[in-house]
């Protein structure tokens, strides 16, 4: 009976090093997963650029510039904003350093904050296939169609759901897609 309410320690010690090698073993596959499933959308020659460490200047503050022109392709050329699993963490490990340093550049070159900058990329995406000539065909009589086109296009824009693209839109455009799509009607007659 004291057995049980005194493992040996040998027997603790291998069931905590059989956990941690479970969890690292876990920490590994998700990392390669993720790795392998974004380098692959990813060409190889801009991966090659990418710095391993930040380059220190003078002031001892890390020098943004290499990070500065490897986000800048992925938001511009990759439309990384699109994924709707993406976040500053991720983007951090696709340019090897850290999520700081990712939101210190948004800050800095594009005046807002990450959710704030990644949401604004995404309603400017939905916006322009609101607008564009294959929406505009839709049957706006049908409610059910109009409720699918509109998941669609959150999903297409990376959102998770309608419903926060719609409030997301409403956030940058001062109207809800479904208002801005009977506006446009409304001109366009």
């Amino acid at each position: 009976m004291s057995y049980f309410l005194n493992p040996p320690t040998k027997l603790l010690n291998k069931n905590l090093l059989m956990k941690k090698r479970t969890y690292l073993f876990i920490v590994l596959f998700t990392n390669l997963f993720l790795v392998n499933s974004l380098s692959a959308q990813m060409s190889k020659e801009l991966v090659k650029e990418i710095p391993t460490t930040p380059i220190e200047n003078t002031e001892g503050e890390p020098e943004l510039l290499p990070f500065k022109d490897r986000l800048k392709s992925l938001i511009d050329k990759e439309s990384i904003f699109l994924n709707a699993e993406i976040s500053s963490k991720k983007i951090a490990r696709l340019l090897r350093t850290s999520p700081s340093v990712v939101e210190a550049i948004m800050e800095s070159d594009f005046g807002q904050d990450y959710d704030s900058f990644i949401n604004s990329r995404r309603v400017k995406s939905a916006f322009e296939l609101l607008n564009h000539p294959d929406f505009k065909d839709l049957d706006y009589e049908d409610k059910e169609v109009m409720e699918s086109a509109f998941a669609d296009i959150a999903m297409q824009c990376g959102f998770k759901n309608s419903n926060h693209f719609a409030k997301q839109f409403k956030k940058f455009h001062d109207m809800y897609p479904e208002d801005y799509v009977a506006k446009e009607l409304t001109e366009d007659e």
